[in-house]
């Protein structure tokens, strides 16, 4: 009998059984039967749909005339609270983690960084980020780093490329390496990304700009984790994460045949599309903040926006006016402009209780 004939056998009895725990005290073995057994009544007790103590039986040791020994395992949960908050506080940190520290309000989006911060934590597999361009797609595969390797998780490098850029014959030699004397000037060996990312996580940007040979070649590297440099004689071996990022429609990339169907088929097991900018305006608000703190670590002065300049700028940068056809990056550009044009003088005085005007809207 397979897990779900077994449980539902278990389950049956125990919803029709007469349990009488006032006058009744209930051990279940846990030590005997098969291990899809051992895991349904483990289960059925949890759960409380079996009112059981658990009973668990050791035989003697070996080479001792001692009688075996057994221990009874209580499973009230409430003693268990302590770790079950600190899991759910340690996702919820991850959580955070991805979102640079941003309290969004969109309930989707929330979602989507959940679900994204469990696959991290969980799989070793391609992830495929789409959405618009400036998104936040290569933010948030940093992040996704950054967290593995806060958790030991990953250990060598973060190797970030923009495929729109590997074009000829540099495209091969980019991504696997080469020899030297390979083809003309190449006057010494190249590891290539895929070799400088191993052990680590290698982030394709724009992967639908890869040409098709190296999308046969980056296939195989990723299934075997073993390719051929260009002009080696031998393969070399590369076991790194790989997230891919695109704007693109990849499977009508791949009906036109600009993208090879296996390979989107070997890096879409994760997919999660990032949202525009304006789709999520109940956001926008708290981003805003994020990019005044950001200006205010690179610049080492403190820009702030007074009441009435905050007031309407949040109120056209939340409204249908503000297209932020460029996403993030036009909500970036618009907080430096603003930035560089704030009174030097009043900006730089930290500390001050007074609100510090920023610019005028």
């Amino acid at each position: 009998m397979g897990l779900w004939e077994v449980y539902g056998s278990l389950h049956d009895f125990a919803r029709g059984y007469a349990f009488d725990t006032e006058k009744e005290e209930y051990l279940l073995h846990l030590t005997t039967g098969t291990h899809v057994a051992q895991i349904c009544l483990f289960l059925l007790a949890e759960s409380r749909h079996l009112p059981a103590r658990l009973l668990q039986t050791a035989p003697p040791k070996k080479q001792a005339n001692e009688p075996g020994d057994f221990r009874v395992i209580d499973l009230d949960l409430s003693r268990y609270d302590r770790i079950a908050q600190r899991f759910h506080r340690e996702q919820s940190e991850g959580v955070s983690f991805l979102k640079s520290g941003i309290e969004t309000k969109n309930a989707a989006f929330n979602r989507l960084i959940e679900q994204i911060e469990h696959v991290a934590i969980h799989s070793h597999s391609p992830i495929l980020l789409t959405g618009p361009t400036g998104a936040g797609k290569s933010q948030l595969a940093r992040k996704i780093y950054e967290l593995k390797q806060r958790r030991g998780q990953i250990s060598g490098r973060f190797v970030e490329v923009n495929c729109a850029t590997l074009r000829g014959d540099g495209a091969m030699s980019a991504l696997f390496g080469h020899r030297k004397g390979a083809f003309t000037g190449a006057v010494s060996d190249r590891k290539g990304l895929l070799r400088e990312a191993d052990g680590g996580l290698l982030v394709l940007d724009e992967v639908g700009e890869l040409p098709l040979d190296e999308q046969a070649m980056l296939l195989r590297a990723i299934e075997e984790k073993r390719f051929l440099p260009v002009g080696a004689y031998h393969e070399v071996e590369s076991d790194c994460q790989l997230i891919c990022g695109t704007n693109r429609d990849l499977p009508a990339a791949v009906g036109g045949g600009r993208f090879r169907e296996d390979l989107l088929a070997r890096i879409n097991l994760w997919s999660f599309c990032l949202p525009r900018l304006a789709d999520r305006r109940e956001d926008i608000e708290p981003n805003i903040q994020y990019e005044l703190d950001r200006i205010a670590a690179g610049s080492g002065r403190q820009v702030r926006f007074n009441r009435e300049a905050w007031c309407r700028f949040l109120s056209f940068a939340t409204s249908s006016e503000a297209a932020w056809t460029a996403n993030f990056r036009d909500l970036s550009a618009a907080m430096s402009r603003m930035a560089t044009f704030a009174p030097a003088g009043l900006s730089s005085l930290l500390g001050s209780s007074r609100p510090l005007p920023m610019a005028r809207s």
